[in-house]
């Protein structure tokens, strides 16, 4: 506890009347002193809120009463008895003693000689004379004297003369009590003195106007008189400009209680009398006036005293070079200043004082000395502590009956009354650890002062506090150093001693225990000081833990609750560290409020009461730390938990070893050669540490507790580093005591946290930890993902190493690593175990993973072999089920590659691992994930993002990706039309199958749509002759039987589509087994669906036959073509003929450039009125000129491949060629079809691209062979090829147009012959007429159906009108003729027959198509001007 302050001034008082009683209700009803403001020159201005006296009548020496009966009296607020050593430099006067009586019923006693340092005197500010003078008589007489007496004995040290003024007046004092001639010493005890006239009822003096405006109304007054008022200021107020009045005067009411105990007595009053009552506000004018004058002259004493301790410390200070200067002198010189500031309420004044002595005492220390003297090296007290533990040892050790004793739990350590520090530092007779210990203390004394006497808008300010446990935390920490120094140099003086030898304190080892365990319960012992006195009800009341009861060892007791045992609890809660403190007012003094603004703000004010409380919290959370540092220190000291503390896990084969938390490395213990059981006694003085740590679960109990309440007070301060440290170690102390399900349960939020802030030692302790814990639990699926968490450490570890020593990084190597011995083969034990299936990173334990670019065919199989590379980190082999390498395609295709590998033993080092796959597939693939199998534990590599869009892979660049294309020798899938199309017939699509060197069994085949608007019906297939398919349920899966080596089949299937697309696509997927295995084909095959070329038919009537000229030009994409063949497929009622040479014409035909074929078409015989009429079939064989090209140069680039032995490389530079060819445009076509072939060079084949996705090796070999082939072929020939070529022709295609025979209701035919003479004369003159004659026939022989018979015997009216065909030409006659079927003819100039009906028939004829077949359109006349001579005329000239 911490000692009770000096928390108010002293005021002497002289009352030789007995008057104080009288007055003292009244007094002390206006104490504490309220609102004073003190400004000094070199300080700014100071406000006391409240300030206590304390009232001491004058009785000798002898310590004064106190003020109230709640206070305790204290050694600081007496006058000091001398001390043993005092310097003779320092001696100072004496002070005579009083000629008066003292007050009655007091014992006078000798005076004792006042201490000669100034910081150790405590004297009044104020003295104050009780006067008791009934009339002007009795002050001429006695009382004057008596004042003056007074005056002279004990408001001044060098008494008053005796020359008087001319009114008669002593000389008085000055202002601080001394006249001028005293010494400077005497200013420390600078004082301030008054004299109060206390007036008695029914007394003269009493009767007495109070000033001279009363007077003046007061018929019985003498004018000119004086009142005893006025003749006390006369006389003993000092004179001078600054004068202040010292005397006040007190009326007392005629009802006191008291007036009857007064000797002499009070005179009675006067009979049938009314007693006079002063009114309310005269009165307290009255004491208003004393209470001011109060203030001032304290006010006064306070300041001349701190001017005199600041000139003395300035002159001490400047002394400190010079021989025989003592710090200790100078620390009490100073603290009389401290305690000066105290005294008044300026408690932070008087801290930043002890500040700077705290900050001076360090660097003395440091500097090896204090001057004259120095330091005591150690102090008694300790070497009793020695040989109290040792005393205790030796009880423990022999089993006897233990002894009782209080150590450091009688009396607080940290108190300024433990014992008598002042004097021992006035002596010099002082050891550091005593000199920090008092100055912390008074440290102590005055930050609770502060915290009681501090608010914030109300609300305790709990800022104070905080720094105290702050202050606390380097005090612990740094005075813990100096008392094992003190302890040892205790123990140096003990090894002569008889006791010492009876305690073993002569061998150093147990020396060494004791010592330790002695710091240990001071640490202990102060630290829970403090969290007893910075305990406070703002904090707030958290609610109660669930506890865990922690486990009895083996014959030992389960540790009770605080309830139950009765006994103190380990952290007690404080409800007042002072004794004595007002709830309402506590200490006066400044409060730390009034330095925010008046007008702060509700956030303002809510940030500085967090801003305290956090404070407050995390002092004492790190305070709680302290303590269970402590209770581990003693765990281990006693043999509980090894030497790296709570986290000793024990060591696995291959030599785990102990890691600790803390930075710093524990001291080993030195060896002891005794036995385990004295080794492990630990000698604690501390009665309530001693008693819980009897047992190791009551050690384990009181860690939890102080665990539990740190991370509570972390969390409130928002240390969250501090309590995740915390929680680390309370989860340390469960794990040791085997409670692995409350460990288990926090370390998984533990181990994240020291993960991501970089701890790697930590976060490995923690994982071995939660190993330990899930392995008792018999978590095995957690089990194994921790040991695979401490697998990749070390895997983590090892590749730093790697990359350190190549120069990768800087920094230095540990080669210890990480101890994994035998979690591997748990691993491998687990994964079968377990039961879901678990996925963990692949580089948890391996780097450098990557997959060869270049995939293999593989050998005497379809499919791909590839090889996977990676770098084994981990000491231990594994062994690995299976491996998996999956593939994407990065052209926008969804298809994927599974390459796979059997077991796998993976050893420290690289290793390669070759996987393969039975899927051929063709195309750019990147590695898309990598996983290593092991039952149910799955090691992933992602290499790209699992939801990744196909359209993000495009960006994947070349060099990681990997062509693949199928062998030669492999099954292969192509898409192709129909060689043989008929536009009458269903539209099909036919897949080529070729089976390479497959003998396949027996297969099934998927086939689905990837163009939009394709469907296919695969309901409805063809197949070749002798392959047997099955459907199944599934649309689009047919199963096949089986299939024959080096064949190609075809299998048609009918397809409609929504969209005249240019391209058509599918989805084929070929699984199929031979004697090798199964086998998987995927292809995406392409062909294009528009024809290839387009036919125009025109049709010319005649009467017997039908001509039809057919016009064949290239489609719209405009690719010339070689037309072959022609046929029109006659039927039973036609027959069709053609002229020699169109049947087998070979005609290449350009968009511009048509090919005009005529087919001349008859009846067989006549239509039959009921009988559908049946459609002709026009076929053409073609060729494109592109298909003629690729046809040749594959054939050539496979031949020459051949012959340098890369045939199988045929279909990787295929794909290439076709993509050149089909770049080419039409005007490139069609210069190769004028010119019957193309130039190699001008294709620009794309094989750099294409070797570099292959290795370098076959690049370099493919790329001379493919020059060469160019060198030798450097014109691609077109059909029909030579004879050396040694070619076959391409297949021709055949597309077969079904037509209908157009159908004409009626044909006329119209012939003109020329009458005679112009029949023979076909020259005519102009004006000439031209007789004619018109013959036309009207045939219904190509009407279907035939005509009705009204229309067929039915009359037709022809309009016979005149047609302007040849300039000059007149009709001459204009007539109707009536016409039947057969012909009819009439003589005119000029006849047009035209069809249509006349108005004014009686039976209107029926509109019908029709056509005119004019017989002699190609018949012509001469026209000649009828001219006989010309005249010529020439013009120009004078001729």
């Amino acid at each position: 506890m911490a000692d009770t302050p000096s928390s108010k001034v002293t005021v002497t008082y002289w009352d030789p009347s007995s008057l104080f009683p009288l007055i003292e209700p009244q007094l002390r009803s206006r104490l504490p002193l309220r609102n004073l403001h003190w400004k000094s020159p070199t300080r700014p201005l100071r406000s006391i809120s409240s300030l206590d006296i304390e009232l001491v009548p004058f009785t000798g020496y002898n310590p004064p009463a106190p003020l109230q009966p709640s206070h305790n009296p204290t050694p600081s607020t007496t006058e000091l008895p001398d001390v043993h050593r005092i310097r003779s430099s320092e001696t100072g006067g004496s002070v005579s003693r009083t000629s008066m009586s003292p007050a009655r019923g007091a014992t006078p006693a000798p005076r004792a000689t006042r201490h000669q340092i100034p910081g150790l005197r405590q004297t009044p500010y104020l003295k104050v004379f009780i006067l008791r003078c009934d009339d002007n008589d009795t002050y001429k007489a006695t009382s004057r004297k008596q004042v003056r007496e007074w005056i002279s004995s004990h408001a001044s040290h060098t008494g008053i003369p005796s020359s008087h003024h001319a009114t008669g007046a002593a000389t008085i004092p000055t202002a601080t009590g001394t006249t001028k001639d005293a010494g400077a010493a005497t200013a420390h005890d600078a004082f301030e003195w008054l004299i109060i006239h206390v007036l008695l009822p029914n007394t003269p003096a009493a009767q007495q106007p109070r000033n001279s405006s009363a007077a003046a109304t007061n018929k019985s007054w003498i004018k000119g008189s004086q009142t005893l008022l006025e003749k006390l200021r006369v006389d003993f107020n000092p004179t001078g400009k600054h004068a202040r009045d010292r005397i006040v005067q007190l009326r007392v009411p005629h009802d006191h209680p008291d007036l009857s105990t007064l000797s002499p007595p009070v005179p009675p009053p006067i009979p049938n009398s009314t007693p006079i009552t002063d009114p309310p506000h005269e009165v307290e004018a009255e004491w208003s006036d004393l209470i001011t004058k109060f203030k001032s002259q304290i006010l006064l004493s306070f300041d001349a005293r701190v001017s005199q301790y600041e000139d003395d410390v300035r002159e001490k200070d400047a002394m400190r070079s010079l021989p025989g200067w003592n710090f200790c002198t100078f620390f009490v010189l100073k603290e009389g200043l401290a305690r000066a500031f105290e005294s008044v309420g300026l408690v932070e004044d008087a801290l930043a004082i002890y500040d700077e002595l705290e900050c001076g005492l360090e660097s003395v220390v440091r500097d090896g000395g204090v001057g004259v003297g120095g330091f005591e090296p150690w102090t008694p007290e300790i070497q009793e502590w020695l040989l109290l533990a040792g005393t205790l040892r030796k009880s423990l050790l022999d089993n006897s009956e233990p002894i009782h004793i209080t150590g450091f739990s009688d009396r607080p350590l940290v108190s300024s009354q433990r014992k008598a520090y002042r004097e021992m530092i006035l002596g010099s007779i002082i050891s550091v650890y005593d000199f920090r210990t008092y100055v912390f203390s008074r440290q102590l004394t005055l930050l609770l002062r502060l915290s009681a006497s501090s608010t914030i808008d109300g609300s305790e300010d709990l800022n104070p506090l905080g720094e105290l446990c702050a202050r606390a935390i380097l005090f612990i920490t740094s005075t813990a150093r100096v008392l094992r120094r003190d302890l040892w140099a205790a123990w140096k003086q003990l090894l002569a001693s008889p006791d010492a030898e009876d305690n073993g304190l002569l061998r150093r080892p147990v020396a060494e225990k004791i010592i330790d365990a002695i710091v240990l319960s001071w640490e202990y012992a102060v630290a829970t000081q403090i969290l007893v006195e910075t305990q406070t009800a703002t904090l707030p009341k958290f609610p109660p833990t669930t506890q865990v009861e922690p486990e009895a060892a083996e014959g030992e007791e389960r540790p009770k609750s605080e309830e139950v045992e009765g006994k103190r609890p380990p952290f007690p809660k404080r409800t007042s560290s002072l004794p004595g403190t007002p709830v309402d007012g506590g200490f006066p003094g400044p409060r730390i409020g009034h330095h925010l603004p008046t007008q702060a703000t509700q956030q303002q004010v809510q940030a500085a009461l967090k801003a305290g409380l956090e404070s407050l919290a995390s002092g004492r959370g790190q305070l709680l730390g302290m303590v269970m540092g402590v209770l581990e220190k003693v765990a281990v000291r006693k043999g509980w938990v090894g030497g790296g503390g709570w986290f000793g896990v024990e060591k696995r084969e291959g030599g785990m070893e102990e890691v600790s938390l803390e930075d710093k490395e524990e001291k080993p213990l030195p060896e002891e050669p005794e036995d385990g059981e004295e080794d492990k006694v630990v000698v604690l003085l501390d009665e309530l540490l001693r008693k819980e740590c009897e047992t190791e679960g009551g050690l384990c109990y009181l860690f939890e507790e102080a665990s539990r309440r740190a991370i509570k007070h972390f969390t409130l301060a928002s240390r969250h580093k501090w309590a995740m440290r915390t929680r680390t170690q309370l989860v340390a102390v469960k794990f040791h005591r085997g409670d692995y399900a409350g460990a288990a349960a926090s370390l998984d939020d533990l181990i994240a946290f020291y993960g991501s802030q970089g701890w790697d030692i930590i976060e490995t302790t923690l994982l071995v930890v939660q190993a330990k814990c899930q392995q008792q639990l018999g978590h095995k699926e957690e089990y194994l993902k921790v040991i695979l968490r401490l697998l990749a450490k070390s895997a983590a570890a090892e590749k730093l190493k790697l990359e350190v020593r190549s120069g990768v990084v800087g920094g230095a190597v540990d080669d210890e690593g990480i101890d994994v011995h035998g979690y591997v083969g748990e691993v491998e034990t687990l994964a079968r175990e377990i039961g879901e299936e678990v996925e963990m990173d692949l580089r948890m334990f391996c780097d450098a993973v990557r997959v060869e670019r270049w995939p293999e065919h593989a050998q005497g199989r379809d499919g791909y072999v590839m090889e996977l590379k990676l770098w084994y980190l981990l000491e231990e082999a594994m062994t690995v089920e299976k491996v998996q390498v999956r593939m994407v395609d990065v052209e926008g295709v969804s298809r994927d590659v599974v390459l796979e590998a059997g077991e796998v033993v993976l050893k420290r080092g690289e290793c390669s691992v070759r996987v393969g796959t039975n899927t051929t597939v063709e195309g750019s693939f990147t590695p898309a994930s990598i996983v290593l199998k092991m039952a149910k534990l799955a090691f992933v590599l992602p290499i790209l993002p699992p939801q990744s869009a196909l359209t993000d892979l495009g960006s994947v660049p070349k060099k990681d990706r990997s062509y693949f294309y199928p062998s030669a020798s492999s099954l292969q899938v192509k898409l192709e039309m129909p060689k043989q199309i008929r536009l009458d017939k269903p539209r099909n699509l036919e897949l080529v199958i070729k089976t390479g060197r497959n003998e396949i069994s027996k297969g099934e085949l998927r086939i689905k749509s990837a163009t939009a608007g394709l469907r296919l019906m695969t309901g409805d297939l063809t197949v070749d002759d002798g392959v047997e398919i099955k459907r199944t349920v599934t649309p689009g899966v047919i199963s096949i039987g089986k299939l024959d080596s080096e064949k190609e089949y075809r299998v048609g299937v009918r397809f409609t589509a929504e969209n005249e697309a240019l391209d058509l696509a599918l989805k084929v997927e070929v699984e199929y087994e031979t004697h090798q295995g199964t086998f998987l084909h995927l292809a995406f095959p392409k062909t294009q669906m528009a024809l290839a070329l387009a036919v125009n038919v025109h049709d010319i009537f005649k009467a017997n036959a039908l001509y039809s000229k057919f016009a064949i030009t290239p489609s719209h994409s405009g690719l010339p073509l070689r037309v072959l063949s022609t046929q029109l497929q006659e039927n039973e009622t036609f027959a069709c003929t053609t002229g020699a040479g169109v049947k087998e014409q070979d005609v290449v035909v350009f968009s511009r450039l048509p090919g005009n074929f005529i087919w001349r078409i008859s009846k067989k015989r006549a239509f039959l009125a009921a009988r559908k009429e049946e459609k002709l079939g026009f076929e053409v064989r073609f060729r494109t000129i592109r298909e003629e090209l690729e046809w040749g140069v594959e054939r050539l680039l496979s031949r020459h491949l051949g012959r340098e032995g890369l045939e199988a490389q045929m279909p990787l530079l295929l794909p290439g060629v076709m993509h050149a060819l089909e770049a080419l445009d039409p005007a490139s076509l069609e210069l190769a079809a004028l010119s019957s072939g193309l130039q190699t060079a001008q294709l620009g084949f794309p094989w750099a691209e294409t070797l570099a996705g292959v290795p370098t090796a076959l690049a370099d070999r493919l790329t001379p062979v493919l020059k060469a082939w160019l060198e030798k072929y450097p014109y691609l020939p077109l059909p029909p090829y030579e004879e050396e070529e040694g070619l076959e022709e391409p297949p021709v295609r055949s597309l077969v147009i079904p037509l209908d025979v157009p159908t004409l209701p009626l044909l006329f035919s119209a012939d003109i012959k020329l009458l005679p003479p112009y029949d023979t004369k076909p020259i005519l003159t102009t004006g000439d007429a031209l007789p004619a004659r018109v013959h036309l026939a009207v045939s219904t022989q190509w009407a279907n159906p035939p005509p009705r018979e009204g229309v067929r015997s039915g009359e037709l009216i022809l309009p016979v009108v005149t047609v302007l065909g040849v300039e000059g030409i007149e009709e001459e006659e204009e007539g109707e003729e009536r016409k039947e079927e057969g012909g009819a003819g009439g003589e005119v100039s000029l006849v047009v027959p035209k069809l249509g009906g006349k108005e004014g028939e009686k039976k209107p004829v029926e509109e019908l198509a029709w056509e005119v077949n004019l017989v002699s359109a190609a018949k012509t006349v001469r026209v000649c001007p009828d001219v006989r001579s010309t005249v010529v005329a020439i013009e120009g000239g004078d001729s």
